[in-house]
């Protein structure tokens, strides 16, 4: 059976999205379930690094026949695995020498450095497979003369090095219809040659995290670049953002063609993967953006569907063939077969997983029609695909405790770009605990000014106002107790941009906390 399933990923990747939509979705996702399980089976007998696991895990796996038995797996994550065994004895019959590339990310404890992660060719055929697909179904690349920018970061960072060479492949088979630029993380480049060169295509798509494309847009609105007589597309990923945000951007670089206030902005696109992964494994689909710009606007249907988390999710779909995906203790857990597979991972992501019947039950429910809703929009039915969504709210570390209440990174994201505010601040900070005199807790928040404006007191009390405006937190305590408690009154501190703890230069991994708890 494992041989079977093991192909099933190699299918191309439209054959795949085709079959999704004849086979009905509960029965995509039984074969999920009995892929699961059959890597579950080939992994433990083959790969030697988990066979130590579970041995010191005291976890006694006979035999794995069952879903039920799948779920009695031990969870893996980078501490208790791919930092703590050899990364040749995580590969599956293979040694680091076959490999071709290597890539890098970050450890989020701050203390191991690095992991690098190795990488063999028939992987990479199953990305392009998906790249392309998606490029085909989002933005019709196939059909014009596309400019491609890739700035993301280089070097040995996944995200950046490993989409420039997918790129440059599909660009290969399309002959002259694609061009390459891989600037990286360079504004000025990036606004030069668009230009030099923008005007000869019929569209253009930037990769990039969003904060990084909103300040190349506006070094470019400081250059003379009129984006609105551009076709262009921003792909996003690496790191969330709130939907103010991209409403912002998006009204930057829209152009004739688009609706004045669309339910679904497709120009900006979230992709969600990890090194860990080998690329993206859920994107943000015309139904996906839709959905969470639904729940943005109408607070009881985001109660409805996510309950008491204040954070809006990114909402994506995946395909459940490739990747098997489960939530546990709220946090996100992904098995799928690489050479060096994910088996039971848990990538510390607070997610949430909706079935494609029982998502569009619910808003069906409220009166949300969003079958008709994408028609209007330009969207046809037969378009929309069947598979299950992804709902992302961050990383569970990216958090402070003040005081037994919870303020998150992506709270403090959705603040910072309040209409108020978003036009003052470059969108990055920094938050940390800090002790007043009593030694009871305060949280800190230091944020990074656009260039030319300056700190002020009375500045300051303008992003202290909005904060007790945005911050769910704030809002709860205004709404059931009169107001806030004193511990949640934050210390802002304003920061002329590029000046300390900022830089000018671009990080590839931005980080917002001073201190690690």
């Amino acid at each position: 059976m494992f041989y079977f399933f093991k192909k099933i990923p190699r299918l191309n990747y439209q054959l795949i999205i085709f079959i999704s939509k004849i086979i009905p979705p509960n029965f995509l996702e039984k074969i999920s379930r009995w892929r699961a399980v059959s890597i579950a089976q080939f992994v433990v007998k083959k790969v030697p690094a988990y066979q130590r696991f579970l041995e010191e895990q005291e976890a006694v796996i006979k035999k794995i026949k069952s879903v039920d038995d799948f779920k009695k797996i031990p969870l893996t994550d980078k501490k208790n695995y791919f930092l703590k065994y050899k990364t040749e004895d995580s590969l599956i019959d293979k040694s680091i020498s076959d490999v071709y590339s290597l890539e890098q990310s970050g450890n989020y404890d701050y203390k191991a450095g690095s992991i690098y992660w190795p990488r063999f060719p028939n992987e990479e055929k199953k990305s392009l497979a998906n790249l392309e697909f998606l490029l085909r179904y989002l933005l019709g690349h196939h059909q014009k003369r596309t400019l491609v920018i890739v700035a993301f970061p280089l070097g040995m960072w996944a995200s950046g090095e490993k989409l420039c060479g997918l790129m440059k492949q599909i660009a290969k088979k399309r002959a002259a219809k694609m061009t390459v630029a891989t600037p990286g993380i360079n504004k000025e480049t990036i606004v030069e040659l668009i230009k030099k060169v923008g005007q000869f295509y019929e569209q253009i798509i930037l990769f990039g995290n969003l904060y990084f494309l909103r300040r190349v847009i506006e070094l470019g609105e400081k250059e003379g670049i009129d984006w609105h007589k551009y076709d262009i597309y921003l792909l996003t990923g690496a790191e969330g953002f709130p939907e103010n945000l991209r409403e912002f951007v998006r009204k930057k670089i829209a152009n004739e063609k688009d609706f004045l206030n669309p339910l679904v902005p497709a120009r900006i696109i979230s992709l969600f993967g990890m090194t860990e992964t080998s690329g993206a494994i859920a994107v943000e689909t015309p139904i996906a953006i839709l959905i969470r710009r639904l729940t943005w606007r109408n607070s009881n249907l985001k109660k409805l569907l996510f309950g008491k988390n204040e954070t809006l999710p990114l909402i994506f779909q995946y395909n459940p063939i490739e990747t098997y995906l489960e939530i546990v203790n709220e946090e996100l857990v992904i098995t799928k077969l690489t050479e060096q597979p994910l088996l039971r991972y848990n990538s510390h992501d607070v997610a949430e997983i909706f079935t494609f019947k029982r998502m569009i039950y619910l808003l069906k429910d409220t009166g949300h029609d969003v079958e008709k809703l994408l028609e209007f929009e330009g969207y046809p039915k037969n378009n929309i695909l069947p598979l299950p969504f992804l709902c992302i709210f961050g990383r569970s570390k990216n958090i402070i405790k003040i005081e037994g209440i919870t303020f998150t990174v992506d709270d403090l994201k959705e603040y910072l770009s309040h209409p108020k505010l978003i036009e003052g601040n470059t969108g990055n900070f920094k938050m940390e605990k800090i002790e007043n005199e009593d030694k009871s807790e305060r949280l800190c928040l230091t944020i990074e000014l656009l260039g030319g404006i300056k700190p002020s007191q009375e500045l300051i009390k303008k992003y202290q106002d909005v904060f007790w405006e945005v911050v769910p937190q704030v809002k709860f305590f205004l709404k059931h107790y009169g107001g806030p408690p004193e511990q949640m009154e934050p210390q802002i501190q304003l920061i002329e941009r590029g000046r300390e703890p900022f830089s000018l230069k671009e990080e590839p991994k931005y980080r917002h906390f001073k201190k690690q708890d």
